[in-house]
C-alpha cells in the first residue's frame, strides 16, 4: 500500500527541501521504493536541488491533463524516481491542483511512498495538498516564527481532519532556545527526528545530490537514517555504523 505524504512547512528557509529529498534516500537505504513529487509550482525547489530544470514532461503539464503522472518520472543515479516541476514561466497562471488528487493517485500501488515537497507557508495550495495526501509531515527550526507558522499548518491539518505524522526538527544545535520537549509540548505532535546543522548539506546541495548518499557517515546524514528508521519502525544503531566505519580505515 502506498503512502502519500505531504512534507510541509509554515515558514520559507525551515529545510523543507533539503529534508524531503535526504528523508526520501534515508527510505531507500532500507530498501523502501520512493517517488517524490515537486509541488511548489511558484518555487520549484525540489526540482532545481535534483538538478532538473526545464524539463520536457513535468508536473505542470500532468496538472494540465497532457500527460498521466507516470509519464512524467525521472530517474535518477540514487535510483529516485521524481515527478518534477519546470521553471518556465509559459505555465504561470495556467496550472492549479484542482486536478492534483486524482494525479497523484496514479501511482497508487507502485511505490511504497510518495513524498510530495509543499510550498512554503500555510495559502491555497498547500490546502489543496493537505487535502490530497495520507498524512503530514512538519519540518520547523527551533525558533518562535517557524514554529508561530507550524502551529497554523498543524490547525489546518486538524480543520481538514488529516493525521499529523509528527514533526522534523531541522537545523537542531546544542544553543537553541527551545528543546525537544519544548516543541513537542508547543506543537502537541510527536517528534520524529532531529537533524543537526552540518556543513555537508550545502555540499551535498552544490552536487545535487543527498547527503545521506555522498556523506553517509555525516552527523545528519546519521540523523536521517534514524529518522527514516523511526518512519519505517525499523531498528537502526548509529553507533555501530560509525565504528565499523572507522574500523575500516584503521585496517587499511
Amino acid at each position: 500500500m502506498t503512502k502519500f505524504i505531504l512534507i510541509a512547512s509554515g515558514k520559507g528557509g525551515a529545510g523543507k527541501t533539503s529534508c524531503t529529498i535526504n528523508l526520501a534516500s534515508a527510505l531507500s537505504y532500507f530498501n523502501k521504493d520512493v517517488i517524490l513529487v515537486d509541488a511548489n509550482l511558484n518555487n520549484p525547489n525540489l526540482s532545481l536541488n535534483l538538478g532538473l530544470i526545464n524539463t520536457s514532461r513535468n508536473m505542470q503539464d500532468v496538472l494540465l491533463g497532457k500527460y498521466h503522472i507516470l509519464e512524467s518520472l525521472y530517474h535518477l543515479p540514487s535510483g529516485l524516481r521524481i515527478a518534477p516541476l519546470s521553471i518556465s514561466t509559459s505555465y504561470i497562471g495556467k496550472t492549479n491542483f484542482n486536478n492534483l488528487k486524482k494525479s497523484l493517485y496514479g501511482l497508487d500501488g507502485l511505490t511504497d511512498y510518495v513524498l510530495i515537497d509543499a510550498p512554503s507557508g500555510n495559502n491555497y495550495e498547500t490546502i489543496h495538498l493537505i487535502n490530497s495526501v495520507d498524512e503530514i509531515i512538519i519540518v520547523v527550526n527551533p525558533e518562535t516564527s517557524c514554529l508561530t507558522d507550524a502551529l497554523k499548518t498543524i490547525r489546518i491539518a486538524n480543520y481538514y481532519e488529516k493525521p499529523i505524522k509528527g514533526i522534523i526538527i531541522n537545523k537542531a544545535s546544542q544553543n537553541d532556545f527551545f528543546t525537544e520537549a519544548d516543541i513537542k509540548l508547543l506543537l502537541k505532535n510527536d517528534i520524529l527526528g532531529i537533524i543537526h546543522n552540518d556543513d555537508n548539506l550545502k555540499l551535498s546541495n552544490h552536487y545535487k545530490d543527498s547527503i545521506v548518499n555522498l556523506y553517509p557517515f555525516s552527523q545528519s546524514s546519521l540523523d536521517f537514517k534514524k529518522l527514516a528508521s523511526n518512519l519505517v519502525n525499523e531498528y537502526y544503531e548509529v553507533e555501530s555504523h560509525k565504528k565499523s566505519f572507522f574500523s575500516k580505515i584503521f585496517r587499511k
